[in-house]
C-alpha cells in the first residue's frame, strides 16, 4: 500500500523569544496529525525551575563566607568548573565575563608582584635581579600561592555576575524581598534601578560637551538639567554648599513622583521614609555622572565629601532607627545590580557599613553648635570614610595578601578617611539645614523632610 504523499508545509508562528515571528518549513504526511510545536521558553525559565532566584543571593553570601577557608587548589578548581557550568547554562558568554573581570587586572597584577617579592614561607629566592646599589629577590614558589588566592577572588566576582546577569532584575529584587528584606527596601532597590538605569547613559563625561572648546566646564547635559554645577575646591574654602540643595532636591523631587505614580496604596508613613532613602539612592548614583572636585583626576574616596553626608542625612531624616544602614543596603545593592564597582558583592559593604556607622554613632555625636560640633562630625566623617574602605578590606583578606599589597594601598586608605574628614564641613551643612527646615523640592518651599513631620510652613 503506497504511502501518504509527503506535503510541505510553510508555517508562520512564533519563535525565539529573541525574535518577534520565525518562519519554518517542514515536511509532514498528508494524513499525519498535526502537532504545533510548543514555543520556545526563555533560559531564565528553565533556570528558575533548578536554581530559583531566591536561592542565588543566599548561594553568593555562602560562598563569599566560604571561599576565606578555601586552601586546596583541587576544591577551588572544582568550584570554579561548576560555576562555569552555571554560566554556560544561563546562556551568558566570554563577553560579559570579560567585561566583568577587567576591572581586576591592576589588583591581580599588584597581588602577583607582591607574592614574587614576599614569599608566603620562609625560602630562598630563585632569582636575584641587582638594581646596582641593592638587589631583589625573585621567589617563583610565590606565584602557586598568588593563583589559589586570586582564584578566590575570581570565583567571587565570577558568582556576582552569574548572580546579576542571570536573572531579571526585577525578579531578583522579589527575591531580595522573599529573604526578609524589608518591603519599603525593595521597592526602594527597584525604584532605584528605574532611576537611576533611565539616566545613566545621558550627558557627557565633563570634557567637549559641545561647545566648541573641547574641554568644556566639565558639566554634563545631565548635571545642567538638574541644576546642579558640581562641587569645587572654592565651594568648600568659601563654605557654598548651598549645592546640596539643589542635589537633594532634584531628587526628592523624582522619588516621590515616583512613589506616587506606582504606589498609590503605600501607606504615608511608610511613602515617607521611603522618598528620603530612594532620595539618597538617586543623588549618589548620579554622583557617577558628576563632576565632583574636578581638580584631582585620580584621588580615590573624593566622593566621600558628598557620599557620607547623603548618609548622615539618611539617618537624621527617616523616622526609623536604622535608615542610614537602610540607604547604605539600598545604594549598594543598586550599585551592584547597575554593575559598577569591580569586587562584586563586597560593592555592597562600601555603602551598607557607613549608613551603620552613622545610625549608631549620630546620636552621640551630633548635636551642640560652634567649633565643636565641626571636629565631632570629621571625626564622624572619617570614620565612615574608613567603612568606605570595606569592599577594598575584604577583598586584600579573600586574597592573602601579603604586606607589599597592604602597603600599595595604603594611600587609598589614606585617602578615604582625609576626605571623609573634609566631609565634615557638609556634613554641619546638613545637619543646621536639617535641624532648621529640612531640604525642599524645588519650586515648593514649604515641603521639607525633617524627621517631625512631612510639610512645614
Amino acid at each position: 500500500m503506497p504511502s501518504d504523499p509527503v506535503i510541505p508545509k510553510l508555517i508562520i508562528g512564533r519563535g525565539s523569544p529573541v525574535r518577534n515571528f520565525s518562519i519554518r518549513v517542514e515536511c509532514r504526511q498528508h494524513n499525519a496529525p498535526y502537532r504545533p510545536q510548543q514555543p520556545r521558553l526563555p533560559i531564565t525559565n528553565y533556570m528558575h525551575s533548578t536554581l530559583s532566584a531566591k536561592i542565588k543571593p543566599v548561594y553568593l553570601l555562602v560562598l563569599a563566607c566560604g571561599l576565606f577557608f578555601v586552601s586546596d587548589g583541587r576544591i577551588l578548581v572544582g568550584l570554579i568548573a561548576v560555576q562555569a557550568g552555571f554560566w554556560l547554562y544561563a546562556g551568558l558568554g566570554l563577553g560579559e565575563l570579560l567585561r566583568g573581570t577587567s576591572r581586576l587586572k591592576w589588583f591581580f597584577l599588584l597581588v602577583i608582584i607582591s607574592y614574587l617579592l614576599i614569599p608566603p614561607v620562609d625560602t630562598r629566592p630563585d632569582f636575584r635581579i641587582d638594581l646596582g646599589w641593592f638587589e631583589i629577590g625573585v621567589y617563583l614558589s610565590g606565584l602557586e600561592h598568588a593563583a589559589l588566592m586570586l582564584g578566590r577572588v575570581f570565583l567571587l566576582v565570577f558568582t556576582s555576575l552569574w548572580v546579576r546577569l542571570s536573572e531579571p532584575t526585577g525578579t531578583f529584587v522579589t527575591a531580595l524581598g522573599k529573604l526578609g528584606l524589608p518591603e519599603s527596601i525593595a521597592i526602594v532597590i527597584d525604584a532605584g534601578l528605574s532611576l537611576a538605569g533611565s539616566g545613566e547613559k545621558t550627558g557627557g563625561k565633563g570634557r567637549g560637551d559641545g561647545r566648541g572648546g573641547g574641554r568644556g566646564d566639565g558639566q554634563s547635559a545631565r548635571q545642567q538639567q538638574n541644576g546642579w554645577r558640581g562641587l569645587r575646591f572654592a565651594d568648600i574654602r568659601q563654605a557654598r554648599f548651598s549645592f546640596m540643595d539643589d542635589l537633594i532636591g532634584h531628587a526628592l523631587l523624582k522619588s516621590r513622583a515616583y512613589l506616587r505614580e506606582h504606589y498609590p496604596h503605600m501607606n504615608e508613613a511608610v511613602r515617607r521614609d521611603a522618598a528620603i532613602i530612594l532620595a539618597v539612592v538617586v543623588a549618589i548614583m548620579s554622583l557617577k555622572l558628576l563632576q565632583i572636585l574636578p581638580g584631582l583626576p585620580f584621588a580615590p574616596g573624593h566622593k566621600n565629601v558628598v557620599v557620607i553626608p547623603l548618609l548622615l542625612m539618611a539617618s537624621l531624616a527617616t523616622r526609623s532607627r536604622f535608615g542610614g544602614f537602610s540607604a547604605g543596603v539600598a545604594v549598594g545593592i543598586v550599585s551592584f545590580l547597575l554593575g559598577y564597582g569591580k569586587f562584586g558583592a563586597f560593592e555592597i559593604l562600601q555603602f551598607a557599613l557607613p549608613g551603620l556607622l552613622a545610625d549608631l554613632l549620630a546620636p552621640v555625636l551630633v548635636g551642640g553648635s560652634g567649633l565643636g560640633l565641626l571636629v565631632r562630625l570629621a571625626i564622624l566623617g572619617a570614620l565612615l570614610g574608613l567603612a568606605r574602605f570595606a569592599a577594598n578590606f575584604m577583598v586584600l583578606m579573600l586574597a592573602g595578601s601579603p604586606e607589599l599589597a597592604w602597603l600599595a594601598f595604603t594611600p587609598m586608605l589614606i585617602s578615604q578617611v582625609v576626605f571623609g574628614g573634609l566631609s565634615g564641613l557638609v556634613c554641619v551643612y546638613v545637619v543646621k539645614r536639617q535641624s532648621n527646615h529640612g531640604f525642599n523640592e524645588p519650586g515648593q518651599p514649604g515641603t521639607t523632610i525633617t524627621k517631625q513631620g512631612d510639610t512645614h510652613a
